[in-house]
């Protein structure tokens, strides 16, 4: 299993990052559509990388700790 994720995993996960604003600014009651947005979009990713969303999950913690331990 690689270290990195694809290009099209990655265009996807920007995407999602750019929408945790949007969930924020949302009104209360549209933030559980813009969750299930995000929701799908990983579900993608994971498709893409031929792995299960837990196992997505997992990979990307993993990733964002190598990422600090980096700083």
């Amino acid at each position: 299993m690689s270290d990195t994720l694809s290009f099209s995993s990655n265009v996807i996960l920007e995407a999602t990052r750019l929408m945790v604003p949007a969930f924020h600014a949302a009104p209360r009651h549209a933030r559980r559509h813009v969750a299930n947005l995000m929701h799908d979009a990983l579900v993608v990713c994971a498709r893409v990388e031929g792995l299960t969303y837990d196992e997505l999950l997992s990979r990307l913690q993993s990733l964002h700790e190598e990422g600090e331990d980096g700083r």
